[in-house]
């Protein structure tokens, strides 16, 4: 499976999750949504109400915010996955 990633641009504190002081509440803030992957072709469409909150956020989710997007696999998993014709409605 892959989580593809959405962070906000009102959520961002300017750091990244690896620079995050320990115990700070400026990491996981962000939407995300689990994508189960096969090694065939397939194509996923992902509405935007299907990306949760990884933490408890007072702002509500808006795509019109969307500072970065991004993928994460398991840790130590190998993989390789192609992206086409990735857009936004």
């Amino acid at each position: 499976s892959l989580r593809v990633i959405l962070v906000q641009q009102d959520l961002a504190t300017g750091y990244t999750c690896a620079e995050c002081p320990e115990g700070s509440s400026d990491c996981g803030r962000f939407y995300s949504r689990q994508v189960a992957l096969s090694d065939m072709w397939t194509q996923h469409t992902i509405p935007w109400g299907d990306f949760l909150p990884a933490e408890t956020i007072d702002t509500a989710f808006s795509h019109s915010q969307i500072l970065l997007l991004k993928f994460e696999a398991p840790a130590g998993e190998m993989f390789e996955f192609w992206l086409d014709d990735l857009s936004f409605y």
